[in-house]
C-alpha cells in the first residue's frame, strides 16, 4: 500500500488501498473526504426523512413494510 506525498489521512481511518498524492481521506474504511462528509450529512437527515415517509404512508393508507 502506498500513501502519496502531501496526503492527509484522518485519525483512526482504516486505510485499505493506495492514497494518491495530495489526497484527503477519512473514515473506516478510508474514503475520499468529500464522500465521507456527504455520507455524514445524509445520516444526520435520516430521522427527518423517515418521519416524512411515515407521514406520507399514513396519508396514502400504505402499511409500512
Amino acid at each position: 500500500m502506498k500513501i502519496g506525498n502531501q496526503a492527509i489521512v484522518g485519525a483512526q481511518s482504516g486505510v485499505m488501498t493506495d492514497i494518491p498524492d495530495g489526497g484527503k481521506w477519512l473514515g473506516a474504511p478510508a474514503q475520499p473526504d468529500k464522500d465521507f462528509k456527504r455520507q455524514v450529512i445524509a445520516l444526520r437527515h435520516l430521522p427527518d426523512l423517515l418521519k416524512k415517509i411515515s407521514a406520507w404512508e399514513k396519508k396514502l393508507g400504505v402499511a409500512p413494510e
